[in-house]
Formats: C-alpha cells, structure tokens, sequence
C-alpha cells in the first residue's frame, strides 16, 4: 500500500516539471489574464489537492478527463 502511494506521489510531484503543466500554465495565465506566477500557483495549488486526496484514499474526478483513484493490488 505504502508504495503504490509513495509511486503516486512520485507520479504527482515530476507532472511538477513536465512540460504539459508549463503549457497548462502559460494557457490559464492568457486567458485568465493573470501573471505566470499566479498561474503557476493555482495549477500546483490544483496537483498538490489532488495528490494529497488520493494520499488520503480518496478519489479525484476531472469530469471530461477522467478519475483517479488509488488501488491494491495483491
């Protein structure tokens, strides 16, 4: 269980730096009309939210993206 979390997290904290979330936030600071330090808040703000949910063993939905959940296997 403590690895499948510690994997999820992993997960969590490199989609950080990855060149997807640098988009995501160039595109909120555009159209939201805020700086990129504002925007970069608000998307960590967001992945750590999720990631401290499914820590928790909850579930996150992004409706029109999917749903994440944590799951035992074994």
């Amino acid at each position: 269980h403590a690895v499948g979390l510690m994997y999820i997290a992993a997960i969590l904290h490199f989609s950080r730096s990855c060149h997807e979330q640098k988009l995501l936030v160039k595109a909120l600071a555009d159209q939201a009309n805020i700086s990129l330090d504002e925007a970069t808040l608000v998307v960590n703000t967001f992945v750590d939210s999720m990631k401290d949910s499914l820590l928790e063993g909850g579930r996150v939905e992004i409706r029109g993206f999917g749903s994440f959940k944590v799951k035992e296997y074994g």
